[in-house]
C-alpha cells in the first residue's frame, strides 16, 4: 500500500548546505509543497527506469530534491527529545548527521513504491504571522480512496524561510512514530550507541 511508504518519504523534503546555493528558499508553505513535491514526483515518473537499473539513482532524487526542505536538526532534535540536555554539541551533530544519512537511506527506497498516483492540493489558508503551518495534500489514484497527507512546516527565523518537520498520513505521525522508535533507545542505550547503530545501517547498503 502506499500509505505505508508515504510517510518515510514526506519526511525527506531537510536542510542540506551543500545544495543550498542552487535551491529555492519559500517563503509561502504551500508554494513549497506543491512546487517541490511536484517536481520529485515527475522526476520519479521520468526516472523510473534509471531507478531500476541503477537503485543509487533514488538517492541522487532524494538528496537533489527533497532533502533541502526538511528541517532535519530540528527533527532530529524533536527525536532526542529530553535526553538532548545530556548530550555533548559533538554528539549532536554526530546523530543529526548519521539521523540524516539514515533517512536518505530509507527514503530511497520509498520511491520505488511510488505507482503514478495524482498529487492533489487542498483550499489554502492563511499562514500569516503563524510560525507553525500545516499544509494538507491528497494522493488519488482511479479505483482507491484517497490518502490524506498533512506536511507541517516551521518557520526559520534567522532565513524566514519554510522547512518540514513532520508528515501525518491518515493520522499516523512519521516523528511520532521515530521518537517512539529511536527515543526509547536513546534513553536506554545513550546517544552514541543510537549513532553507531545508524552508522551501520548506513554502511551495510553502500
Amino acid at each position: 500500500m502506499l500509505l505505508r511508504f508515504l510517510l518515510p518519504l514526506c519526511l525527506l523534503l531537510s536542510s542540506n548546505l551543500a545544495v543550498a546555493a542552487t535551491l529555492k528558499e519559500y517563503q509561502d508553505p504551500y508554494q513549497l509543497i506543491e512546487e517541490v513535491a511536484g517536481k520529485a514526483f515527475a522526476r520519479v515518473k521520468s526516472e523510473k527506469a534509471l531507478m531500476e537499473k541503477d537503485p543509487a539513482h533514488a538517492e541522487d532524487i532524494v538528496r537533489e530534491e527533497l532533502l533541502f526542505y526538511v528541517d532535519s536538526k530540528y527533527s532530529a532534535y524533536k527525536v532526542v527529545g529530553p535526553e538532548l540536555k545530556n548530550t555533548t554539541p559533538a554528539q549532536r551533530e554526530n546523530f543529526v548527521a548519521a539521523f540524516k544519512e539514515h533517512m536518505v537511506k530509507t527514503y530511497s527506497t520509498v520511491l520505488f513504491k511510488y505507482d503514478q498516483q495524482v498529487l492533489q492540493f487542498d483550499k489554502r489558508e492563511s499562514f500569516a504571522g503563524k510560525k507553525i503551518v500545516t499544509v494538507p495534500v491528497r494522493f488519488v489514484q482511479a479505483g482507491s480512496p484517497d490518502i490524506n497527507v498533512s506536511f507541517k512546516l516551521r518557520l526559520d527565523k534567522k532565513t524566514q524561510s519554510w522547512r518540514v518537520f513532520d508528515v501525518v498520513a491518515e493520522g499516523v505521525s512519521l516523528l511520532s512514530t521515530k521518537q517512539s522508535e529511536l527515543g526509547s533507545l536513546i534513553r536506554k542505550d545513550g546517544i552514541d550507541s543510537v549513532t553507531a547503530q545508524l552508522i551501520a545501517k548506513n554502511d551495510e547498503n553502500k
